[in-house]
């Protein structure tokens, strides 16, 4: 999983815009996100 900082929403392998997106931190699941107070993409 990789982070978008500047919408502190972190993008899942095979979603939308994943590739696109150049990462600050990278996580190895979705709670380790969360506790970095990032959320999930809505789509």
């Amino acid at each position: 999983m990789k982070d978008n900082a500047s919408s502190n929403i972190f993008h899942v392998p095979g979603l939308r815009f994943y590739n696109m997106t150049k990462p600050r931190h990278c996580y190895h699941d979705a709670e380790a996100a969360e506790a970095d107070d990032m959320r999930a993409p809505k789509r």
